[in-house]
């Protein structure tokens, strides 16, 4: 299910059907509950320009499997490199990826 969603994110940024935000979209080992997940993102909230997007109010299955995510639209380099280098603090990030191959 999270290579179908990540398969989704890079369709959606290659087709240009983006809503205008850059985002980073956490990964987290398999089976991290929400809970946990959305703890590590919220350790990490803000660096600048990049900061941490509000919990989805819907039940999709990509907002289930993926919890974190940050708006880096108008993120420096510097913030970015910051964000990143606090969720790598977090044993259950997994990795990061941005929804904008271009940025």
């Amino acid at each position: 299910m999270q290579a179908a969603a990540v398969a989704l994110i890079g369709a959606l940024s290659a087709c240009g059907l983006s809503n205008g935000i850059d985002e980073y979209v956490v990964h987290f080992a398999p089976g991290t509950p929400t809970a946990p997940a959305r703890a590590a993102g919220e350790a990490c909230p803000k660096f600048g320009n990049a900061f941490l997007e509000p919990k989805d109010k819907n039940n999709l299955a990509t907002s289930r499997a993926y919890p974190v995510r940050y708006d880096i639209t108008n993120a420096s380099s510097a913030d970015k490199n910051a964000l990143l280098a606090c969720l790598k603090k977090h044993s259950i990030v997994r990795g990061v990826s941005d929804t904008n191959a271009d940025s």
